[in-house]
């Protein structure tokens, strides 16, 4: 019993690490696509600008 308690409490442990990881992981996604836009608006102003 002891030992199923146990169990259950660290795979939910670990569950709840690739849980975090994952949602870190798109949350990078998330602002790494952010920075691409832009550095794209920031570029195509620059060609306004020069044009």
């Amino acid at each position: 019993m002891f030992i199923r308690i146990e169990f259950s409490s660290c795979l939910i442990g670990m569950v709840g690490y690739l849980y975090s990881i994952l949602m870190n992981v798109t949350f990078r996604g998330q602002l790494v696509l952010l920075e691409m836009d832009i550095l794209r608006l920031t570029l195509e102003a620059v060609m306004n600008i020069n044009n």
